[in-house]
């Protein structure tokens, strides 16, 4: 997923009103504007939604969690993101004659499913599929396949609805409160005198080797373990393979009440930040605007 594809969605999913924007599709004499109530990619009513497909990707709502190919916890802010955008989906075209006809069976033989239930009733079942940069859907409903946007926005929809797993994963890797946070060691590579244990004692907390303790940087930095997030998982064995023979720019280890995450931190100015979670060697992504508030450095604590 893009950058720009998840501005957008965030965008759609905050403000709910059209900017300004543009889209551009080929018209062909054979197509022509659609009519209301062809419109069979709309869900306006998400309520009692529990099962998602979108391509590969399976989505199940059970004990009030939405689990993502029934092994990960699936990352609700973007689910609901999504269930925003199928909220406005118009029809641009449908595409009727033979090229309707063409572009239907192709649609129909590599398209990728999208589909959402309520239950054991199907709310909407529809194929997308990307011609020359435009997305085209086909419903079972319609003998017409269509060119569907969002208006107001330049949105790839066939990208949003074929994201890879590790996009659609839960990217909190801890997410506890003042009380959760146990101790976080984080040790540098070239510089470990700067190196930051961090242990609760009692009420408070203690960082060793700093004497006078900045007690509200403290508070700031626990608190920001309410969202230790990832930016996404990358299913790449080759980078992550490559990354393992290096020397990572740090290590950080967080236990909390929940249990104990360690990670490897790797960090190319062309390349960007990455980690590897232990002990189950998963790569991730990191955003680096963002991470540099859980990098501090023993300095930082002192008063």
């Amino acid at each position: 997923m893009t950058l720009k594809i998840k501005i957008l969605l965030v965008i759609i999913g905050l403000e709910l009103v059209a900017l300004g924007g543009w889209w551009y599709l080929r018209r062909a004499e054979t197509s022509y504007p659609a009519t209301e109530g062809e419109n069979y990619f709309l869900l306006t009513d998400t309520a009692g939604i529990n099962f998602i497909q979108l391509d590969t990707n399976i989505f199940e709502r059970k004990n009030a969690q939405w689990l993502l190919n029934q092994r990960y916890l699936a990352d609700r802010p973007l689910l609901g993101e999504l269930f925003t955008l199928m909220g406005k989906i118009e029809i641009q075209q449908l595409i009727t004659g033979q090229e309707g006809q063409a572009l239907g069976k192709e649609i129909d033989a590599q398209g990728k499913v999208v589909e959402f239930r309520k239950g054991n009733q199907v709310a909407t079942r529809f194929k997308v599929w990307r011609v020359r940069g435009n997305t085209y859907a086909l419903s079972s409903k319609s003998q017409y396949p269509a060119a569907i946007y969002i208006p107001g926005y330049s949105i790839d929809l066939y990208e949003a609805f074929t994201l890879p797993e590790g996009e659609w994963r839960n990217k909190n890797l801890v997410s506890t409160g003042w009380l959760g946070v146990r101790k976080v060691h984080i040790r540098y590579s070239e510089t470990p005198e700067q190196n930051v244990l961090l242990q609760r004692q009692g009420e408070f907390y203690t960082v060793e080797g700093v004497k006078q303790l900045d007690s509200a940087t403290v508070y700031q930095f626990v608190d920001n373990f309410r969202n230790f997030r990832v930016y996404t998982f990358i299913d790449n064995p080759a980078l992550r393979d490559s990354l393992q023979k290096l020397i990572p720019f740090c290590q950080m280890e967080i236990e909390t009440l929940e249990g104990t995450i360690a990670l490897q931190i790797y960090v190319n100015k062309k390349t960007g930040m990455f980690g590897i979670t232990q002990p189950q060697g998963e790569l991730v992504q990191l955003e680096p605007r963002y991470f540099s508030r859980f990098l501090m450095r023993r300095k930082d604590f002192e008063l």
